[in-house]
């Protein structure tokens, strides 16, 4: 399995806390800032560099996603997804969504920081885990799916699911960028879902003023009946947002979920393709007829972990499953 990017979206605007001096070069540990103490350069990326750091007060583990100033001036897309993604952080309070910290800035830099937790991201998880059956199977990876075990599968997928009904129903916004890569593992290895700047207003939801002003000040559909901005990453997206047109955030998020889902039972994605991106894309748009074809979908044995897949990626986003329905389907619902 590739990792998977993802588009821009925007934001709103936030008053960040200033810390007290500037970054030193890029790759070099920072000076004590925030409140934090740097430990370790964990990876860099083309928008930032990231960081494990501990709170100064109480020793807690966290990480710093550190963003150069002059470079969000330069892409207004980056800086919006940022300001959302703080923003959603500031309100949000679930045992399955990522615990954020007010962010801080310098006179040449933006630090975003979030709690660090020790499972690691869902992705290389399911990385390891599959290697590891591979090489068990003497590398024949074709005799069948590499998925994590089922047990671990369905209280992962309720998991997710409780994160965005929360989401939808408390916080008034649908995530858009479910992936494997956006969601950690916590100590006890559950869900703490994460990338939270691309979230969105849902159109008939009861957002705070705070979150619906900022969607409403920068035109991503808080008065619209549908959301039309094309974000999210290729394996995950929704047929309707392939397709370019209008569509419900809420339904995009269960599609990607069921992505997910498919992911972590077999450990591919449903819809993918060795020839081309746009052989992709064509698979999505014909999701229903696709899903049955793959022999991976085709060689599971439990008829209720079928059904789940096929309504929550059904090519007709109004045929598609609500979270409700998900959280209600025998597969998940008694899931503890």
């Amino acid at each position: 399995m590739e990792r998977s990017t993802s588009t821009n979206t925007s934001g709103t605007v936030l008053k960040l806390e200033k810390a007290e001096a500037p970054i030193p070069a890029q790759h070099h540990l920072p000076p004590p800032l925030g409140g934090h103490s740097f430990v370790a350069h964990l990876r860099s990326a083309l928008t930032h560099d990231t960081f494990s750091a501990r709170a100064d007060d109480d020793g807690e583990l966290v990480v710093i996603r550190v963003y150069a100033l002059e470079y969000l001036r330069q892409d207004e897309d980056c800086r919006r997804m940022i300001e959302r993604e703080a923003l959603i952080g500031r309100i949000v309070d679930h045992p399955h969504i990522v615990q954020s910290y007010p962010p801080f800035m310098t006179r040449t830099d933006l630090f975003l920081v979030q709690k660090a937790y020790g499972g690691g991201e869902l992705y290389e998880a399911l990385e390891s885990y599959s290697r590891s059956a591979a090489v068990g199977r003497g590398g024949a990876s074709g005799e069948g799916p590499l998925g994590l075990p089922v047990t671990i599968v369905k209280r992962l997928a309720r998991e997710l699911a409780e994160a965005l009904q929360y989401l939808h129903e408390k916080c008034g916004v649908a995530h858009r960028n479910i992936k494997l890569e956006n969601i950690a593992l916590d100590d006890e290895n559950s869900v703490r879902l994460g990338g939270l700047g691309m979230c969105a207003v849902l159109p008939t939801s009861r957002a705070t003023p705070a979150v619906r002003d900022g969607d409403a000040m920068n035109g991503t559909g808080a008065d619209d009946s549908e959301l039309h901005l094309c974000c999210g990453s290729k394996h995950y997206v929704a047929p309707e947002i392939v397709q370019g047109v209008g569509y419900d955030g809420a339904s995009v998020d269960v599609w990607a979920a069921g992505v997910v889902l498919f992911a972590l039972l077999t450990g591919s994605f449903p819809f993918d393709s060795e020839t081309s991106e746009e052989e992709i894309f064509h698979r999505i748009k014909n999701a229903d007829k696709f899903l049955e074809e793959n022999p991976l979908f085709q060689s599971m044995d439990d008829p209720q972990a079928k059904d789940l897949l096929r309504n929550m990626l059904r090519g007709n986003a109004k045929a598609r499953f609500s979270l409700s329905e998900v959280l209600e389907h025998p597969y998940l619902k008694n899931v503890k």
